[in-house]
């Protein structure tokens, strides 16, 4: 018996299902001739769009779900000193973030039906050097955020949440990336909403994390000329946003349709060693 390679993503055929659309929203970027500009309409449009899809709000246009994760750390002034517990399971960036901001990783160990920070190793995790939890939406499935909430509304601490795979996806009705001060999505090619490079997004109903995020993210600059803080490059770029913007009102019915197939899985390989 020969084995055959099911490929994880199949983004030429995703592109097929938009081109028309996609094409005429990035060419209409292109002939505006703004494109190079820093923060244009198309970002402005997608970030009110996306802060309206899940309900917080602010939304704000970044380089990257790790440039989120960053900008998000260091909006809410945690840094050297501090220590911020993060699942043991994740990727890199959840944790490498942690240490860009000049604090401590701490690894916690997961709950092993779901994957995702385990709230009583996050508990006994925590110590007066403790600034936040860092919970993870691994897979598209929402960490325990009532336990979560409860840890961290107990010792004073900050939530912010890594939920750069579970765009759309809800716990009790509300969706991730709004139950902490910040929430955190990446907007890479192979994720449920993914643009045609890279992307990011910070979600929050602060409005003091919302205009620090939206200054760092480019130079420290609080309007022209003006920058105030020793800033970053980390901008969405106005054809990306354009992209994303063209792909947001499919992203429920994309993932129903994940839904769908992660049942048939279940239920064609029920009986099996797999």
């Amino acid at each position: 018996m020969t084995g055959r390679i099911v490929p994880l993503d199949d983004l030429e055929r995703l592109y097929a299902e938009q081109a028309d659309d996609i094409r005429s929203a990035v060419d209409k970027v292109l002939a505006s001739g703004r494109y190079t500009f820093t923060q244009g309409k198309e970002v402005a449009a997608f970030e009110r769009a996306f802060a309206d899809y899940v309900g917080t709000d602010e939304c704000v246009g970044l380089s990257s779900g790790t440039a989120a994760l960053w900008l998000a750390l260091e909006a809410l002034g945690i840094g050297p000193g501090d220590e911020v517990i993060v699942p043991a399971n994740t990727y890199v960036a959840s944790v490498f973030v942690i240490s860009y901001v000049g604090a401590t990783p701490v690894l916690a160990d997961v709950d092993a039906a779901t994957f995702n920070l385990d709230p009583a190793a996050g508990a006994a995790a925590v110590t007066p050097r403790t600034a936040a939890l860092l919970p993870v939406h691994l897979f598209g499935a929402p960490a325990d955020m009532d336990a979560l909430g409860a840890i961290a509304s107990s010792a004073g601490l900050a939530i912010v949440e890594d939920a750069a795979q579970a765009h759309g996806a809800r716990l009790h009705g509300r969706h991730v990336g709004t139950f902490g001060a910040a929430g955190c999505l990446s907007f890479y090619p192979t994720k449920n909403l993914g643009a045609m490079g890279d992307g990011g997004a910070l979600t929050t109903s602060d409005p003091a994390i919302a205009a620090t995020v939206r200054r760092q993210r480019y130079m420290g600059q609080d309007h022209k000329h003006a920058h105030l803080t020793i800033g970053h490059q980390e901008r969405l770029d106005e054809v990306q946003a354009a992209i994303l913007a063209t792909r947001l009102p499919r992203l429920d019915a994309w993932n129903a349709q994940r839904r769908h197939q992660a049942h048939l899985y279940n239920e064609l390989l029920a009986g099996t060693r797999w």
